[in-house]
């Protein structure tokens, strides 16, 4: 009686248990992820977990851990050199667009990308190993005034793995100036705190890829959702991506 009582309990709970997905998500899209997760969880009774952070230290915690169903990395590099063949399916859903991240008003009357290396302007970079908005950093200063003045502005820099940390630095008035992707500066919870300038002549926009991985439990549900957000591709535009 016991054993029939047991398992008439093991399946009431896996009939009414909810599918449970891990969606590995790089900073600056788990705002606008969060939104969409929200409603397609609602009309598909299934529970999105997002871990986020930067890009390289998800793909790294992906290869390690192996429990991950979806990735969105801030570049297309960590799934097109993925060397691991952790991705089943892909679809390209926006663009990462990387911009000079300033304070709301631009109070220290910063122009150009020659103003990371004032004297009076305080700047904060992503880590150039940890993350897309870092790497992306580099790329720019390098392709403006070479790789000596790169290493210039990093030496001099404050330094965190991804682009919610650059955002909070300049929030609380700890840093003036960075390079970030323009998304952030749509957050609810930002855009009354930092402002951009355009740098589109030197830094080209980066594909954003939403990936199916290899490790899903629940492969068909985590493509639905891929398809999902595909389908809301101007929902995002309207959010800066």
């Amino acid at each position: 009686m016991k054993k029939v009582l047991f398992f008439l309990l093991v399946l009431i709970t896996s009939l009414f248990s909810k599918p449970i997905l891990k969606f590995y998500c790089g900073s600056t899209m788990s705002e606008v992820m969060g939104e969409l997760v929200h409603k397609f969880e609602k009309e598909n009774n299934v529970k999105i977990v997002i871990i986020t952070g930067g890009s390289g230290k998800l793909y790294n915690q992906i290869t390690e851990k192996k429990d991950a169903d979806l990735y969105l990395p801030g570049s297309q590099n960590y799934i097109k050199n993925d060397k691991n063949k952790l991705f089943l399916y892909k679809r390209l859903i926006g663009y990462n667009k990387a911009v000079i991240l300033v304070a709301k008003s631009n109070p220290k009357g910063i122009r150009d990308l020659n103003d990371f290396t004032r004297d009076d302007v305080r700047v904060v970079l992503g880590n150039e190993n940890s993350g897309s908005v870092g790497k992306i950093a580099k790329k720019i200063l390098i392709r403006f005034r070479g790789e000596k003045y790169y290493k210039e502005v990093y030496e001099k820099a404050i330094k965190v793995d991804n682009s919610l940390e650059i955002v909070n630095l300049i929030k609380t008035k700890k840093a003036d100036i960075s390079i970030d992707w323009k998304a952030v500066v749509f957050s609810k919870d930002n855009k009354n705190y930092i402002d951009y300038l355009d740098i589109a002549y030197i830094a080209p926009k980066q594909k954003l890829f939403l990936a199916l991985v290899k490790y899903s439990q629940y492969p068909d549900i985590a493509k639905k959702f891929i398809d999902f957000v595909f389908k809301n591709k101007l929902y995002l535009k309207n959010k800066g991506f």
